[in-house]
Parts: C-alpha cells; sequence; structure tokens
C-alpha cells in the first residue's frame, strides 16, 4: 500500500504536466508562434514584421491568421512592403504521413505587394541583404553554390490537392520613391481554384497606367475560366479541357505631355538596372540532347482555348476635353486553339477607320482558319498544314484634306520609341565586321507553311463627294495631271495633307472604286506555285471604266530553294484570258497614269527629290543585289476594248499572245538575273506595246500618236490632211447638270481645218475655260 501512494503520486503529477501540455499546445502555440516569428523575422528582415492574431487548433488542421505585415525600410516611401488582412487554412491531419497532402480551404484576403525603387536600390534587394547577413551566408562562395545544387537522390516530394483556394483584393504595386508618377499597379479582384474539380477562375484583372496619363488602366481583363482534368495534376501531361477568356483590352494613350510608349520605357529602363547581370565566361559547355532524352510527349494537351471580344483601344485628349476620349483602334472578335486537334480559328479582324471618314472600317476579315500538325507543336519544326484567309478587305478613304491610312500611321508614329543618342549606340560597325548567315532553305526552317488561301480580296478607293461641278482647270497645260486631286499619289489615302499639289476636281462615282481584287489566291511555298484567280485591277480615277484590266488566271512557278537567295528563279509565269480597256485621254492613258500613280505612292510624296552630296540617296541599297531570272512567260487568248477619247467604245479585239523568254538569263553565272525593277519595266513595257499595237491596228490610230501627248491622228495622218480629229476633253469630267456656258466650250471636230487655223481655235477655247473656271 505504500508502494501504490507514490505511484499514483507520480502519475497525478504526470497527467497534470501532460495536460498543461495539452492545453499549450491547443492555447499558447498560436501566440508563442507569433512571438518568435515577429521577433526572429524582425531581426532577419531589418524591418518589423507584425501579425496582429495568429490561431493554430492542431486537432481540427485550421490555422487562422489576422493583420500580417512586413514594414518598408525607411530609405522608401510605402509604409509596407507585404500586407494580408486575413488567411484561413485547413488542413486534413490524417493525410500529413501519406502520400497526399489534402487542404481543405485556403481563403486569404487583401494581400499586397509592394516593389520599390529608388535612385540606389530597391527594397527587394534590401530584404535579401538582410537575411543573408542575419544567416551568415555568402550566395557567391563555392560551397554555396554547391549546397544549393545538391539535390538528395530518390527523394520524393508529396502531392498536395487544394480542394478550395480563394483569394481576394489581390494587388501588386510597382512604386518609385523619386518619381511617384512612374507608379503602376496590377489587381485581380478575385481567383478562385479547386483542384478536386480541376475548375479556376479569375475575375477582373488589370493594370494601371503611369501617373502621367489619364486613361485608368493599360490592360484589363474580365474574367478567365479554366477546366482541368483532375487526375492530370501530378501526370506527365496536363490535360486542360477548356479556357475561357472575356473582354481582354489594351489602352494607348496620348496627351499634351506624354503617351504610353514612352512613359513604359521610362519605367523598363529603371527596372533593367535593377536587373543584375550575369557574368558568363569564353567556356561554354555543350548539352546534346540524344533521341532518349527527347521528351515523349508534350507537357501540355490543350482542348479548347477561345479569347472572345479582343480590344485595342486609343484614348486621347484634346484642347477641350480633359478626359481622354477612348476609341477602339483594332479589335478581334474570338480566337479559339484546339492544340490537341493542330486547329486555330480567328475571326472578326477589324481596324475602324479613324475619325472623320466616312466608311465604318478601314480593314475588316471574316475569318482565318489554321491548320497545324499537332505532333509538330512541342518538335523543333512547326508545320503549318494551311491558312485560310476569308474576305480581306481594304478601304481606303480620301477626304479633301487627307487619308485615312496617313492618319492612323500619324497616330501610331505618336507611340515611336525616342531614337538612341550616337552615344548610347555603340560602337559603329563596319560591314567587314558583319557575318552574314547563310540562308536557310525553306523546308528547314523552324516553321514552315505548305498551303495559303485567301478568298475574296479587295481593296476599295472611297472618293470625297465634290461640293460643285468645276471641270479641271487648265491654267498650266503643260503640268496637267488629268487625275487631279484624288490621284493614289498627290492626295490618296497614303498621302498627309500637305501631299496635295492640286485644284483639280473629279466627281467620284457612285460607290466604292475597287483598286484591287481577286476571287482566289493560293500559295504552295515548299513546291514555289502561287495562283490567282478573277484578277481585277482598276482603273484610275477621271477614267470612264471601272476595271483597267480583268485576268481569269495568273500562275507563277518558281524555285523555292532562291526565295533566300539573292537571284530570284521563275521557271514559268503564265497569264490566262487577260482582258484589258484602255483608254486614251488628252494627256495620258489609263496605263501610264496607273504606273504615275504606283510610282508616286512608293516613292512617298511626289517626286523623288534628288539627294545631295551630303545626304546619299541609300534607299534603293537594300534592292540593289535582288535579281530574277524568269526563263518564260505566257500570255495567252487576251483581248483589249478601246475608248479613245469622246469615240465609243470598240469591241473586245483579240490580243496576240505575248511571250518573253530567258529574261535575265547569261551565259555567265555570276552576271546572271536582272535586277527585279527592270525585269517588271521590260514586261510591262512589252504588254503595253502589244496593247497599243492592236489599238492601233484596230482603229487605225498611229502607235506614236497614242503614246504621245495632243491629238489623235490616223495612222499616216497629218496637221494638214482632210480628217484631222482633235480630241476634246473626256465627256465624262462634265456632270449632266454643267452649264450652258460650259456646255458651250465642248470641242467639236473639225473638217479639213488648217493646222495654223486649229491651233489658234484651240489656244482660244483653253483661254475661254480657264476665265470660267
Amino acid at each position: 500500500m505504500k508502494v501504490k501512494k507514490p505511484l499514483k503520486v507520480i502519475f497525478a503529477t504526470l497527467g497534470v504536466i501532460l495536460l498543461l501540455l495539452v492545453l499549450d499546445v491547443f492555447f499558447v502555440l498560436g501566440p508563442t508562434l507569433k512571438l518568435a516569428a515577429e521577433k526572429i523575422g524582425s531581426k532577419a528582415l531589418g524591418t518589423p514584421l507584425t501579425i496582429e492574431r495568429l490561431s493554430i487548433h492542431p486537432l481540427k488542421g485550421t490555422v487562422q491568421m489576422t493583420g500580417f505585415s512586413i514594414a518598408n525600410h525607411d530609405a522608401f516611401n510605402r509604409s509596407n512592403t507585404v500586407s494580408l488582412a486575413s488567411m484561413d487554412l485547413s488542413v486534413d491531419m490524417g493525410s500529413l504521413f501519406s502520400e497526399t497532402v489534402t487542404v481543405h480551404r485556403v481563403a486569404i484576403n487583401s494581400p499586397h505587394f509592394i516593389y520599390e525603387q529608388n535612385p540606389e536600390s530597391d527594397n527587394i534587394s534590401e530584404f535579401i541583404k538582410n537575411i543573408q547577413a542575419f544567416a551568415g551566408t555568402d550566395p557567391d562562395s563555392a560551397k554555396e553554390k554547391e549546397l544549393l545544387a545538391e539535390e538528395p537522390a530518390g527523394k520524393r516530394s508529396k502531392a498536395v490537392i487544394v480542394e478550395s483556394l480563394e483569394i481576394n483584393d489581390i494587388q501588386l504595386h510597382l512604386a518609385n520613391t523619386d518619381n511617384p508618377r512612374l507608379d503602376i499597379d496590377a489587381g485581380i479582384e478575385q481567383l478562385t481554384v479547386s483542384m478536386t474539380n480541376g475548375m479556376a477562375k479569375l475575375h477582373n484583372l488589370h493594370v494601371s497606367n503611369p501617373g502621367r496619363l489619364m486613361t485608368t488602366n493599360l490592360f484589363e481583363l474580365a474574367e478567365i475560366r479554366a477546366e482541368i482534368d483532375p487526375s492530370t495534376f501530378y501526370a506527365d501531361r496536363l490535360s486542360i479541357r477548356d479556357i475561357q477568356v472575356l473582354r481582354p483590352y489594351l489602352y494607348l494613350e496620348q496627351n499634351s505631355e506624354t503617351d504610353t510608349a514612352a512613359e513604359f520605357v521610362k519605367i523598363a529602363a529603371r527596372l533593367a538596372a535593377r536587373i543584375p547581370i550575369q557574368k558568363t565566361t569564353d567556356e561554354t559547355e555543350t548539352v546534346i540532347i540524344t533521341p532518349d532524352d527527347a521528351p515523349a510527349s508534350p507537357p501540355v494537351e490543350l482542348h479548347n482555348l477561345t479569347i472572345s471580344d479582343i480590344q485595342l483601344k486609343l484614348a486621347g485628349t484634346t484642347p477641350t476635353t480633359a478626359a481622354p476620349d477612348t476609341r477602339m483602334l483594332a479589335g478581334i472578335g474570338s480566337v479559339s486553339v484546339r492544340q490537341v486537334d493542330g486547329l486555330m480559328q480567328i475571326r472578326e479582324i477589324t481596324i475602324p477607320n479613324p475619325q472623320g471618314f466616312e466608311t465604318t472600317n478601314l480593314f475588316h476579315l471574316a475569318e482565318i482558319d489554321i491548320s497545324i500538325d499537332p505532333d509538330s507543336v512541342f518538335s523543333d519544326q512547326v508545320s503549318i498544314e494551311t491558312i485560310m484567309v476569308y474576305s480581306p478587305e481594304i478601304n481606303l478613304e480620301q477626304t479633301e484634306n487627307s487619308g485615312n491610312v496617313a492618319e492612323l500611321k500619324t497616330v501610331l508614329a505618336g507611340f515611336a520609341l525616342p531614337a538612341k543618342n550616337d552615344t548610347e549606340s555603340g560602337p559603329e560597325v563596319t560591314p567587314a565586321d558583319v557575318i552574314e548567315p547563310a540562308p536557310v532553305p525553306i523546308a528547314e526552317m523552324p516553321v514552315i507553311l505548305h498551303t495559303l488561301i485567301v478568298t475574296n480580296f479587295a481593296v476599295n478607293l472611297h472618293l470625297p463627294p465634290t461640293t460643285n461641278n468645276a471641270v479641271p482647270g487648265l491654267a498650266d497645260i503643260a503640268n496637267l495631271n488629268p487625275l487631279g486631286k484624288i490621284s493614289l499619289g498627290g492626295l490618296n489615302p497614303l498621302s498627309t495633307k500637305e501631299d496635295s499639289g492640286t485644284n483639280t476636281q473629279v466627281n467620284a462615282e457612285a460607290g466604292p472604286l475597287k483598286l484591287v481584287a481577286f476571287d482566289l489566291l493560293t500559295i504552295e511555298p515548299l513546291k514555289g506555285l502561287l495562283q490567282i484567280d478573277g484578277l481585277q485591277v482598276a482603273n484610275p480615277p477621271g477614267f470612264a471604266n471601272r476595271t483597267l484590266v480583268e485576268i481569269s488566271k495568273f500562275s507563277i512557278e518558281l524555285d523555292p530553294d532562291t526565295l533566300q537567295s539573292d537571284t530570284l528563279f521563275i521557271r514559268d509565269i503564265l497569264i490566262d484570258k487577260p482582258r484589258f480597256t484602255y483608254e486614251r485621254k488628252l494627256m495620258t492613258d489609263n496605263i501610264k497614269a496607273l504606273q504615275a500613280e504606283i510610282e508616286k505612292a512608293t516613292a512617298g510624296k511626289g517626286a523623288k527629290e534628288v539627294p545631295t552630296a551630303e545626304e546619299p540617296d541609300d534607299s534603293g541599297d537594300a534592292d540593289e543585289d535582288r535579281k530574277v531570272v524568269i526563263e518564260q512567260l505566257l500570255a495567252k487568248d487576251g483581248s483589249v476594248k478601246a475608248k479613245l477619247s469622246v469615240i465609243p467604245s470598240t469591241p473586245p479585239i483579240p490580243l496576240p499572245d505575248i511571250r518573253l523568254k530567258d529574261l535575265g538569263k547569261s551565259e555567265d553565272i555570276e552576271e546572271q538575273g536582272a535586277d527585279l525593277s527592270d525585269a517588271l519595266t521590260e514586261i510591262s513595257d512589252t504588254f503595253y506595246d502589244a496593247i497599243i499595237g492592236t489599238v492601233s491596228s484596230a482603229t487605225g490610230f498611229g502607235m506614236d500618236a497614242l503614246k504621245s501627248v495632243g491629238a489623235l491622228l490616223p495612222e499616216g495622218g497629218s496637221t494638214n490632211g482632210v480628217t484631222n480629229v482633235v480630241v476634246s476633253l473626256e465627256s465624262s469630267v462634265f456632270s449632266e447638270d454643267r452649264t450652258a456656258a460650259e456646255a458651250d466650250l465642248i470641242e467639236e471636230p473639225v473638217i479639213n481645218e488648217p493646222a495654223e487655223k486649229t491651233n489658234k481655235r484651240r489656244r482660244s477655247f483653253f483661254h475661254k475655260r480657264r476665265r470660267i473656271l
């Protein structure tokens, strides 16, 4: 009995101690860890780490924390680097001893993070320095690098399954101590994830603009919804069943002080200054990947990705508006990707017209369908089987002052990055220092395209409506431009306001002018084939017919391996059933007028300026080395209709077959190839001479007369002949409701009139017209 009593006392004492320990674990563990974290964390970070409340319940597997924060360093303006309103965590305690840890719930509210810079450093770097000093480690030492590189062999990490994760009010702040106007913020309203259901949702993502921009956000995204196969989270291949991205909007802004590009260049420069540069040695280790090391299958299996309502918006202020006026600069209706099937679809690509133009869109494309070999997506060479482009349409529009393309270019030019100073550009590199890489054959490129198909392409020209019925002024007959103000090179959709140099006006035809159009384009790069069906080229404005040429089929066969070489080798060009319309006016014909307009449009503004000795002309250097060899060109089964001034149009006249062979060929291989511009000139001259010759034979007018400026004379005619025909101005220049005074001035043919009298009467005719105009 005496022995049992001490044992009871001992067991009772142990029970009390155990009870106290349990009570300490349940009621004191949280506060104890809170104090330890605050004390040790503050010392390690060099700034106060505080926790308002920490509660831990081991049996329940719950952790609750409120009011967590890490203060910023004194050298920075923002108060806290990290702050957290609250966090709730619930874990299945039994799963801690299994291979898969189950987390029932994680709820985090208002996690805020601040990265702040000043001219000398940033807050994250300061924290890292303090932690390294506290731990007594040197990350640059060889021993530390060795320890970091070592990984326990055969150790397998536990899998973690989160049944419910919810994070609200996520905010990331990029701050600048010395220039707060460069601060930007990013935020997410809510993020929810369930690994058991494979669902993830993100609501209202935004990235703010810097302070000098008036638009609130640079980027906005309404929602992302993702569905993932839960069984593949820890598998070799993650299977994503569906991703939906809704309303991603990107904003560009120009105001009186700055623009989006300029502000983000400043921010990027500051970030780049803080990123450490990793020093590399000349010795590099070559890693050889054998077929056994290559991945057997792609790491991700994407069944469907859809991005809807993509918009690039433009915001700007005017002297009369304080808030930015926002409008869409470009948009895409939807993008759909099915990686497992190798399919991609883009719908409704739109570039609206700038303000001040009547046409709704400058560019619109109905749909693009892309078919890719799915097995090649993660390989060294992506194989695109087919790209189908449906109904691309370009609307060039001209007002009295400018064109829509010029206005859009002016807007976008405002976002151009500033040019680097000579001191920033580094040492000058001479051509001898540049090593040109060897051209890569098309079949060996990282991305290869087998077939490109484009349907129903059109470039439309919308001319400005005239406010009066004025006819062309002939004050300077030598410099008369018959196309006048609406010419594609003078005042055109590609030109700026200062490009216009004439007061001539021509009434626009009803509806847009279809400059270039075709029904079907097929390109097979690997085979070197190109074919266009139903090609149409419009007459320049001011001519009676709307179409200059219609071609049933235009095809080119070339050597694809020469696309990357200095000399392009074309085996065959076929032009099947070309239907030309030839029109001759007082000063020119429609073919020469179109050539002049193309030259003006490609040269920029008007005539090309003559380079001075101080400013050599280098504009053509890039194309000087480009040569072309054409083995054969054939245009067959063609015809031409002719309209010579006021004379009615002729019926279609058969055009003889046009053949060109061995253009640019030479026995000397080094000299082989003609300049591309020279080859195109020779082809166009050959077609022009064939058309003129055919019209001359059918109408009796001489070829020289058709090509020259002035009167049209039949073959063998003279100014003293019997049947002189004086060319009048095109009747279409005058409107139907022209005044009687203008109508009386229309010049009529005069028979049996001497040349001297003809010239005198014509001078009087032009003088009267000049006074009326």
